[in-house]
């Protein structure tokens, strides 16, 4: 049997196994001050005692599931709050603790996190699917006050996905189907590609793994075939960038396999794709973007048509990058530059720096769903903003 941990071997690198490796992750971390740290760990002792003595399907301890959702939200770097709320994201449903405790000991924006991404269980939502129409709802109608519980969300799905081999195949293409009309939709609309890209390779396996494993062959070949222009692109860029003296880091990426996947069955050729192949080039400082792209001029050729800047208009979503394509030793690589708290901030999209400006720039792009009446039957209301809203965006 193919397993998927022989294919996201990558992604698998990202989760722990010990509670001192997840220690060890917060204070190496520096993002949390002594106060955060003290709740953090507060809420890891109170879920490992409410878990204690449960087991995942695969026989680990399950505050490995909570502890990995957490590691994986504190590697992309989020909050405290959403750090603990994703450690007590299970203890409602699954422990019977009640939101009033985790309101009465950690506050209204940890609680309000943690009701965002419980599952209904109502007597009403017969059947599986109800119930996770309605979730889909509820989770919907939270991220318009909170992003946040769109990113925990979205790593809970990721680890029980990364370590989902053992899982019923009925079990594994269900999940893989409401990822890819929910959960990736709504992971591309915030702009967590880092998590979208996981999620999409991940459900194309469980859905088509022939597929996945065609696609994966061919981003193998192109990875290989883009080895040295991406190697040499850099050295003879950073030499015209010394000249004016900026000095940068550069990030070669392929596209993933799904998103291959996905331009192939719209019809478009490998040749037809514009970022199939990227190089990322960080900069100390905004204000050295435009030049660096006159610098590229001097190695490679434009393509025309595909400048965009997405610095003065950032995207819905908060992307912001000086792209371009260019034809450099015959192959196509699109040149995305940006500085290093853009590049940080387009892992994470909107979640990433959830202030004001941000959540100003969701509601006017998000204005319809905010404006969407969330009474109507969950349903109705999940496959309206389906329709109307996750669809018509691309990356």
């Amino acid at each position: 049997m193919v397993r998927s941990t022989d294919y996201f071997k990558k992604e698998n690198e990202l989760l722990i196994n010990t509670e001192s490796d997840f220690f060890n992750l917060i204070f190496g971390s520096g993002k949390y001050s002594a106060k955060d740290i003290d709740l953090i760990v507060k809420a890891y002792k109170i879920a490992e005692k409410l878990h204690s003595g449960t087991k995942r399907k695969n026989e680990d301890p399950y505050i490995t599931h909570p502890m990995n959702v957490a590691a994986l939200l504190i590697r992309f770097g989020f909050d405290a709050p959403t750090i603990i709320a994703a450690i007590l994201h299970d203890c409602p449903e699954d422990e019977n603790y009640p939101l009033s405790e985790i309101e009465r000991e950690f506050g209204l924006e940890v609680s309000f996190l943690v009701d965002g991404v419980t599952k209904m269980k109502d007597a009403e939502f017969n059947g599986k699917e109800k119930i996770m129409v309605a979730t889909h709802k509820k989770i919907l109608v939270y991220m318009k006050k909170d992003l946040r519980v769109v990113a925990i969300k979205l790593a809970d799905r990721a680890h029980n996905q990364l370590t989902s081999d053992d899982m019923p195949l009925e079990n594994k293409i269900r999940k893989a189907k409401e990822n890819q009309e929910v959960l990736i939709p709504l992971a591309r609309t915030a702009g967590i590609y880092i998590i979208k890209d996981l999620l999409q390779d991940i459900s194309l396996f469980h859905l088509d793994v022939e597929k996945f494993l065609r696609v994966n062959s061919i981003r193998e070949d192109l990875k290989e075939k883009y080895t040295w222009p991406f190697i040499n692109f850099e050295l003879e860029m950073k030499k015209e960038l010394e000249k004016v003296g900026i000095f940068s880091k550069f990030s070669p990426k392929m596209k993933n396999i799904g998103a291959i996947s996905e331009e192939l069955d719209s019809g478009k050729t490998l040749e037809e794709i514009h970022d199939l192949a990227a190089i990322r080039i960080i900069l100390d400082d905004v204000e050295y973007c435009a030049t660096t792209l006159e610098c590229a001029r001097e190695i490679a050729t434009f393509v025309p048509g595909t400048y965009k800047d997405y610095i003065t208009i950032p995207k819905y979503n908060g992307y912001r990058s000086l792209n371009q394509n260019v034809i450099y030793s015959d192959m196509n690589i699109q040149l995305r530059i940006r500085d290093d708290e853009m590049n940080r901030a387009n892992r994470l999209g909107m979640v990433g720096n959830w202030n004001d400006s941000s959540q100003e720039i969701f509601l006017n792009h998000a204005r319809e769903l905010m404006n969407l009446d969330d009474t109507k039957p969950a349903e109705q209301f999940v496959k309206t903003v389906r329709e109307k809203y996750f669809h018509k965006q691309g990356d």
